[in-house]
């Protein structure tokens, strides 16, 4: 291993208003984005155990508006509303085209470079992306004779769609959608009215109709029906929805109390499920203003800026986490056991259990798993404004003249 922290090396951007991208994490096929890397030994592992800006973004001068990471593969989207893709391409996530199967490298997505994107989300192989006007694009993974897929474009062939389709369903029905959410093989998607779409696998009732069967196209989710969502948190199997009022409603599988009640434990029950949606309680009050949803975990912040967690067999209701009691937080991402918060004076803190088989990677300079929110000591002098997280890799948008850190500070293996 080699650990090197080069503090004379100092970099401030203040050319243009940038934001900076950083990352860290697993980055073995190319989902960091920080370019070619050598591997070694029979697993080809690659990994950044501490954060790194991400160089490509302002060596091009793009201005990054929206990060969002998949499994295995990563988006942004920039002010103009281009959007920019790396890491693993092979089922189509990537979206540029049959011969792209790894890019190390941020890549303009040019078959979309004529609209203006305002929304992404990447899922485990698929990803989904709103434009300006409303209408839904995706691509990725197209569905096996053992999966359906989470496209909206129709029966799975088991082709996988390379590029960019749009979703017709919206327009035929004139409905604008405002934004989308990706889970691992189904999609949810919420209109500019407040209803919620979703298509996908159905299993586990995580598209909430109250069925199990997939969907092939989007559809209405009749619950909501005389009711506004604000938002949606699409998670592996399951799927959260913010009300106006700030009511918390889940459903899909909760065999690890991702839905905020008793269901999971430690003794797996795979059947346990919710397939239309029910309600999380246990806010002490409080008004809910953002959700977020991981592999098996769900999380929210209160309009005073507290954070409650629930779900990952750890709490079967929302339980606040208290040592962030003293921060105002306004951002919050779930991945694979881990999560990363942002607070409203800048400051980033991550934590979360390892999984069998698995390291963490919390950008701690290790792989140790943290019980409680840890500040990340490296972006200690920057001012991290959002975050997201991917199945093994995590990155924030930072404001660019307060970046003073060695971008080369990093671990390797």
């Amino acid at each position: 291993m080699l650990r090197s922290r080069l503090s004379a090396c100092v970099r401030r951007f203040s050319a243009k208003s940038l934001s900076v991208v950083i990352v860290w994490g697993n980055g073995s096929v190319g989902q960091l984005g920080l370019g070619p890397f050598e591997v070694s030994g029979m697993t080809r592992k690659y990994e950044e155990l501490g954060p790194r800006v991400l160089q490509s973004f302002l060596d091009m001068q793009v201005n990054v508006t929206k990060l969002a990471l998949g499994q295995e593969h990563s988006a942004a989207v920039d002010d103009a509303g281009k959007i920019y893709v790396w890491g693993r391409g092979e089922k189509g996530q990537l979206g540029l085209g049959d011969k792209t199967l790894q890019v190390d490298s941020p890549t303009l997505l040019e078959s979309l470079s004529e609209v203006e994107i305002v929304d992404i989300s990447c899922g485990t192989q698929h990803t989904a992306a709103v434009d300006k006007q409303g209408r839904v694009f995706t691509w990725g993974f197209g569905g096996s004779a053992m999966s359906d897929n989470a496209l909206g474009l129709g029966p799975s062939t088991g082709k996988n769609q390379m590029t960019p389709a749009l979703v017709e369903t919206f327009i035929d029905d004139g409905c604008p959608i405002a934004s989308v959410d990706c889970g691992d093989a189904h999609t949810v998607a919420l209109s500019v009215d407040g209803e919620v779409w979703t298509w996908g696998r159905g299993d586990n009732g995580r598209l909430g109709n109250g069925e199990l069967i997939s969907l092939e196209y989007p559809e209405p989710m009749e619950f909501f029906d005389k009711v506004n969502i604000i938002q949606v948190a699409a998670g592996r199997s399951f799927t959260l929805a913010l009300r106006e009022d700030g009511r918390v409603f889940g459903w899909g599988k909760n065999n690890h109390f991702q839905l905020g009640s008793e269901g999971g434990g430690m003794v797996v029950d795979m059947n346990t499920m919710e397939s239309f949606p029910v309600e999380i309680t246990g806010f002490n009050g409080e008004r809910i203003v953002k959700i977020a949803s991981g592999k098996e975990h769900g999380a929210a912040i209160s309009e005073s800026g507290r954070l409650f967690i629930w779900g990952s067999n750890l709490w079967v209701q929302p339980r606040e986490i208290t040592a962030l009691k003293h921060k105002k937080v306004i951002d919050v991402s779930c991945g694979d056991r881990s999560t990363l918060v942002i607070a409203d004076d800048g400051t980033a803190f991550t934590f979360g259990k390892r999984g069998m088989g698995s390291s963490n990677y919390l950008g701690h300079y290790d792989t140790q798993p943290q019980a409680q929110p840890k500040q990340l000591d490296a972006l200690s002098q920057a001012f991290v404004m959002s975050g997201a997280c991917g199945g093994h890799h995590m990155g924030v948008l930072a404001r660019a003249h307060t970046i003073a850190a060695d971008k080369d500070f990093s671990l390797r293996e």
